[in-house]
């Protein structure tokens, strides 16, 4: 009878507060445990992320998320990859939008969260400084040929570090071309971190650059992940998404 009523609040508070343009599934046998540990957050309607979602049963759409209690942002959830509560910090598919932006902008977050976009390094360190975080990174070529790359470790740090990159814990079969990244401060065309004479953004778009090589995926020109290219492939299309464990 509990449990039946709190599966009832639940379910019309986050049906109006949280979901866009899709329906919230929670499925019959949800256990009391599981309401427990989400219900405050959800019926006040600030679940901090993706991870969170997936725990009521949220299916892959839009939702307004909370890193921060004070301060909300749209994010796009994925439910159905790779076991689903994945938070999109990335994506590029179609050059609809300009991704080489200053330092504000990439700080912000910009772009469509229901097409090409970045979350925000603010929103992206907010979330990764709370707990543990892997990072997926799914790679798609011209000919539509997919390859993955996951990391165990991803840290973002905060503005006063410069958004610095810690990563690591490399599995997959697009190959290892961030690791080459970790520990680099965030570079744009305004603000220059990497460790050459050079802006590599100016060329290559904002990125955790050490030189201008292995990794750029934010690329106003294309996408860049080293192993992948050296394959024979171009890469077309990137997401890059976390969830917490």
């Amino acid at each position: 009878m509990i449990q039946n009523t709190l599966q009832g609040h639940i379910q019309e508070c986050v049906k109006t507060s949280l979901k866009e343009n899709s329906t919230i599934d929670l499925i019959s046998n949800i256990t009391l445990q599981e309401l427990n540990g989400v219900l405050k957050d959800q019926i006040q309607g600030t679940p901090k992320d993706c991870t969170e979602l997936k725990t009521i049963r949220a299916s892959s759409g839009v939702y307004q998320i909370f890193p921060e209690k004070t301060e909300g942002v749209k994010a796009y959830c994925e439910m159905d990859i790779d076991g689903g509560g994945w938070t999109i910090i990335q994506k590029r598919y179609d050059d609809s939008v300009n991704f080489q932006r200053i330092w504000t902008e990439y700080e912000n977050g910009f772009g469509n969260v229901n097409g090409e976009d970045w979350l925000g390094s603010k929103h992206i360190h907010r979330l990764t400084s709370s707990g543990n975080y892997e990072l997926k990174i799914d790679l798609t070529d011209k000919n539509y040929n997919k390859k993955y790359a996951k990391y165990r470790t991803f840290v973002v740090g905060d503005a006063a570090s410069q958004f610095k990159l810690t990563i690591g814990g490399y599995s997959g079969n697009a190959g290892d071309s961030l690791t080459y990244s970790n520990g680099m401060k965030f570079t744009t065309v305004d603000r220059n971190n990497d460790l050459i004479s050079s802006n590599c953004a100016e060329e290559r778009g904002p990125w955790w650059f050490k030189s201008c090589s292995q990794s750029a995926l934010n690329n106003p020109l294309r996408d860049i992940w080293y192993w992948y290219h050296i394959s024979g492939h171009n890469v077309k299309m990137s997401v890059m998404m976390i969830r917490k464990f």
